[in-house]
């Protein structure tokens, strides 16, 4: 089923997904480039095989049609651990990120737990 899914993707996005080393990465963004297409096709009308998609320097997917850019439509996707969570905004950025966390090993002070935590927030949200 996963290859099924893998064989309706565009080349470079099925190339950029086998270098994954980890099997579940790879699954997870098979799952969110096809929630991205299935919310940009219902968001413009049209069938989700009809949507192309891009991708920023930054390397950030964004919807290649026209009514896309007319609407202002901005999408995100970011998985990590067992989620994957995807972010549609029309008239504005959005941005979302998602990170599985783990409790501390026995052993780890609470102290350090939050401070390696606090290496993945940014200074609005440390």
């Amino acid at each position: 089923e996963y290859e099924n899914l893998l064989a309706g993707l565009p080349a470079d996005e099925v190339q950029r997904i086998r270098k994954l080393v980890r099997k579940e990465d790879a699954k997870r963004s098979v799952l969110g480039r096809l929630m991205l297409k299935s919310a940009a096709a219902k968001a413009l009308n049209m069938e989700a095989d009809d949507v192309k998609f891009g991708r920023t320097k930054g390397r950030k997917p964004f919807i290649q049609e026209a009514a896309a850019a007319r609407r202002g439509l901005n999408a995100n996707v970011s998985h990590h651990g067992e989620w994957v969570v995807l972010g549609l905004e029309e008239k504005g950025l959005v941005g979302v990120d998602v990170s599985s966390t783990k409790a501390p090993r026995k052993n780890m002070q609470a102290q350090s737990f939050f401070a390696d935590m606090a290496g993945g927030l940014t200074g609005e949200e440390g």
